[in-house]
């Protein structure tokens, strides 16, 4: 068991895998009218449950306040994982972010990313090979991280 900000973290270890939950404190409440879901209009009817989640803001330990990211996992995941090879491209740039160690790479930005990419595009794009979509979508990953670092 770890604590790293506000996030726990359970390991477990079993022979020849081993797993990480984390678990976020989070405040669900039901549909609110300033939720503006126009773009995601076939999985309007699954926006029953949005989460807000602590984010903490920068700053010194005594000015450190936190703001709220809000979320909606049910529409995260039918979305992410819906898709051909989408769900497996997802995976495998989480996975060499874990690798490489970019911790910078947040899952956020990742999941943000693909959210975007899923939006723009045709649903057939999903069907494409593996590589072709890891390039496509890592490069986008590649601008959108260096955009959000120097705030362009």
């Amino acid at each position: 068991y770890t604590k790293r900000g506000l996030a726990h973290t359970i390991y477990a270890k079993c022979a020849k895998r081993s797993i990480s939950i984390d678990f976020v404190p989070g405040i669900c409440f039901g549909t609110a009218e300033w939720i503006d879901v126009r773009h995601c209009r076939k999985f309007r009817n699954k926006c029953e449950q949005w989460y807000a989640v602590p984010k903490p803001t920068s700053g010194s330990q005594e000015t450190r306040r936190y703001a709220f990211m809000i979320c909606n996992p049910k529409v995260e995941h039918d979305l992410l994982l819906g898709n051909q090879n989408l769900k497996v491209v997802f995976r495998l740039l989480k996975s060499l972010r874990n690798a490489y160690g970019m911790r910078c790479l947040k899952s956020y930005f990742i999941t943000t990313n693909f959210l975007w990419e899923i939006e723009l595009q045709h649903k057939n794009f999903w069907y494409n090979p593996i590589h072709i979509i890891l390039e496509h979508v890592s490069t986008g990953l590649f601008f959108f991280c260096i955009l959000f670092t120097y705030n362009l």
